[in-house]
């Protein structure tokens, strides 16, 4: 996620009651996060962490330049399990806690599948070490997993549709790439526009190159998030983290979360708003000036919470 973004947390948690803070956790990432807070407080210790090795060497490169890898201690995990972690750092409660939920631009651009913008092998998965690919899911899940999984972790409306055309090309060969899934996606969603405007399916390879004019997001964006989903166990990783937090901030210790849809939102929202001791202290949403310079920031959500 963008700093932009982060600035208003960095702020709200730096400025208050936590000003002298000696140890967070953030997740590492590219590092833009965890070189912001350490630039605007030379006291902190930051304790990050990351499912993606790749990313974390990134990171670890960012750091040295800036002269800042000193004050991190960066392991190899997921953000689920930060409460082990912790206890291999002999630490019993955190000033802050941050997480961004989303996809970093290092991994957008790497060859795992995660855009439908370049043609790659159909992978998503964040840590190697994963077993299932989203190759592995369009190829083996029945329609009706598929389906459900369209529907619950991307909200498509043409979930059913999608389905059923990715048995039908899959009957034929296997999905290996981006590319072909993505088209996959799009012919649906051409047939679906031809259909509404009364146009013959005859004339559908005459759209077929101009979905970017018809529809104002790229038709894969929900299925891809879905899939992403589902390889990572994301929601599971976050339900089980957001469930540790309140047990390991300070008093009046601070939360931040950068969402990117609403279904991660509603989740976060509504999980913390059933523990007590966590109190929502603002929402934060990018400028449209940021929008305009960053277009992936258009959906981001940042929540900030206390402990009681």
């Amino acid at each position: 996620m963008d700093i932009t973004l982060l600035i208003p947390f960095v702020e709200i948690t730096l400025a208050g009651a936590i000003i002298n803070a000696s140890v967070h956790f953030v997740p590492v990432g590219g590092a833009g996060h965890t070189i912001a807070f350490l630039k605007a407080n030379p006291n902190l210790k930051i304790i990050a962490i990351d499912q993606d090795e790749e990313v974390i060497e990134v990171a670890k490169e960012r750091l040295k330049e800036e002269g800042l890898l000193e004050r991190v201690s960066i392991y190899y995990a997921n953000f689920k399990d930060f409460d082990l972690v912790l206890k291999e750092e002999n630490i019993d409660k955190l000033d802050f806690i941050f997480f961004d939920l989303g996809v970093s631009h290092f991994q957008l651009r790497s060859d795992r599948g995660f855009s439908y913008w370049e043609d790659m092998p159909l992978d998503m998965r964040m840590d190697k070490a994963l077993r299932k690919t989203a190759a592995d899911i369009v190829n083996s899940y029945k329609e009706k997993e598929l389906e459900k999984i369209f529907k619950i972790y991307g909200e498509e409306k043409y979930a059913s549709q999608i389905a059923k055309e990715i048995l039908k090309y899959r009957s034929r060969k296997k999905i290996t790439s981006t590319l072909e899934l993505s088209q996959i996606i799009e012919k649906v969603y051409l047939s679906r526009y031809l259909k509404k405007k009364k146009i013959s399916q005859n004339d559908l390879n005459k759209y077929k190159d101009k979905y970017r004019q018809i529809f104002k997001k790229h038709p894969a964006t929900k299925v891809f998030q879905a899939l992403r989903i589902e390889v990572n166990r994301e929601f599971e990783a976050l339900k089980e983290a957001l469930s540790k937090v309140s047990n390991f901030l300070k008093t009046y210790g601070r939360l931040g979360v950068i969402t990117f849809h609403s279904l991660e939102d509603k989740m976060v929202k509504n999980i913390l708003k059933e523990d007590p001791s966590i109190r929502l202290v603002d929402i934060f949403l990018p400028s449209q000036d940021e929008i305009k310079n960053n277009v992936a920031s258009r959906s981001a959500k940042l929540r900030v919470y206390e402990k009681r």
